[in-house]
């Protein structure tokens, strides 16, 4: 399914890229104190792997683009924590279920590129990048990283 008119796949692998919260802003386990020590990145307990600031502006929901966001998310990527607010699309997801607006894996491809192209727009005009993740079973992933506000 590749046409030269849509956004070329981004994945990034979990080597690439870290979840550090999920959905609901809670702490994935994936790294350890000594991993934020390592890497002279802050946290605060009550709050691992996050600072307080930082679990501050994290929200459950948020919308971009007409869509509601996950916006519990953030991840570590480059040496640096990440919003990491990510749209989920489903397309055969027993999760999501059968009434997802779209016909077709064709149209949530089509539909996540455009979401991507202003994604990428939001996001780099903050500091940030934007990426589409195809690795998923059912669902394409728009996910964005945004510096934390200081």
């Amino acid at each position: 399914m590749s046409d030269p008119n849509l956004e070329a796949n981004q994945p990034c692998s979990q080597e690439e890229e870290i979840y550090l919260t999920n959905a609901c802003g809670d702490d994935t386990c994936h790294v350890s104190e000594d991993d934020l020590d390592k890497a002279g990145l802050p946290y605060d307990d009550g709050h691992f792997p996050l600072t307080a600031a930082e679990a501050a502006q994290l929200e459950e929901e948020t919308t971009f683009f007409d869509y509601t966001w996950f916006g519990g998310y953030t991840t570590l990527w480059q040496g640096r924590k990440w919003l990491s607010p990510q749209l989920e699309l489903a397309y055969d997801d027993p999760f999501w279920g059968e009434d997802n607006g779209f016909a077709s894996e064709w149209d949530v491809l089509e539909e996540a590129n455009s979401v991507l192209v202003e994604a990428k727009a939001y996001a780099e005009a903050r500091g940030g990048s934007a990426v589409l993740d195809t690795d998923f079973p059912g669902r394409i992933v728009v996910r964005m990283r945004l510096p934390f506000a200081a």
